[in-house]
């Protein structure tokens, strides 16, 4: 008869258990490798710049939508259908009152980025005389861009974002 102490000698060296945790820890960092991996080569992929800042003045940036809403300014961003071989397109831009009239002298700086690039975000100035003009614009793809403005014009600030279809014709 096997007393209880050389059972428990033979059973001490065959435990699957530890090789159980390093398999799961094992499996875990694989999968988080994968995870970061995946997330840093896809280019539709972003962090926002100033995340954080821009969390702390939400309120803030609520309050400036809501005046530039009471001013009524109007911004259309209309690019050109046909990019050079560069990939850059004529946009006018034009900034217009409430009642249709053209704002003039204004300064517009404007960040905006392809939905499916959205790690490729541009910055840009423009001045606007009698509320129109005109800057080409690195846009070499179709699709949806967005478009975030700040225009200051007669001592008052209008902000505004728009997402819009951008077409290429052949």
């Amino acid at each position: 008869m096997i007393s209880t102490t050389e059972e428990n000698t033979k059973n001490k060296g065959h435990s699957p258990w530890p090789w159980i945790v390093v398999g799961l820890l094992a499996g875990h960092v694989i999968l988080m490798v994968a995870a970061a991996a995946m997330a840093t080569r896809d280019r539709s992929f972003a962090v926002v710049p100033n995340y954080y800042e821009k969390g702390v003045n939400w309120d803030k940036t609520q309050a400036e939508k809501r005046a530039s809403e009471k001013l009524g300014w109007k911004l259309t961003i209309e690019p050109s259908a046909h990019p050079d071989a560069r990939g850059q397109r004529a946009v006018q831009v034009q900034l217009t009152d409430g009642s249709g009239r053209a704002i003039p002298s204004a300064k517009i700086e404007l960040d905006y980025f392809h939905d499916s690039h959205a790690n490729e975000q541009k910055n840009v100035t423009l001045s606007l005389e009698a509320g129109k003009g005109e800057q080409s614009l690195a846009m070499p793809y179709t699709g949806f861009w967005e478009f975030h403005a700040t225009a200051t014009a007669e001592g008052k600030t209008f902000v505004s974002t728009t997402t819009q279809w951008v077409e290429t014709e052949n």
